[in-house]
């Protein structure tokens, strides 16, 4: 198994608002909803990372209940967040980023709820996407000319 994961991302300007994102293989696009100045082709960037977090969450999830034998008869959420869109505009004071999130969890199992309980505060602990959300993450941006 692998120790580190290294992530690249192409990403090339379609418009002032359409991304088009290039990750190993596969190919996405990022617009925004037409309220935003977009033409609401795909999902914005912070959609994207409310995908990412459920994604991140139904992995760990199942690695964790093969790990502590718990099996998974269904698992669903249901992920809501809130952005301030005065911070995306620049105002001072204002942070740009989700205000917060919250994330429904529908866990199907014939485990014992207290091994369920136990599940959860796992996942929670080991979440890649859900750690970066919480916890600031040094980010570097270099202008290259």
């Amino acid at each position: 198994m692998l120790k580190n994961l290294q992530v690249v991302i192409e990403a090339e300007s379609l418009s002032p608002t359409k991304t088009k994102i290039k990750s190993r293989h596969f190919e996405m696009v990022i617009d925004e909803p037409e309220a935003l100045g977009g033409k609401d082709e795909a999902p914005n960037p912070v959609e994207y990372l409310a995908a990412a977090l459920a994604g991140c969450l139904n992995v760990t999830g199942n690695i964790v209940a093969k790990e502590m034998g718990i099996n998974v008869e269904n698992l669903k959420m249901a992920i809501s967040g809130e952005i301030d869109l005065d911070g995306f505009m620049g105002k001072e004071g204002v942070r740009p980023g989700y205000k917060w999130m919250k994330v429904e969890l529908q866990f199907e199992s014939s485990a014992p709820r207290e091994k369920i309980e136990e599940w959860l505060k796992e996942v929670e602990r080991r979440c890649p996407v859900s750690d970066n959300i919480k916890n600031p993450t040094p980010v570097t941006i270099e202008l290259k000319f």
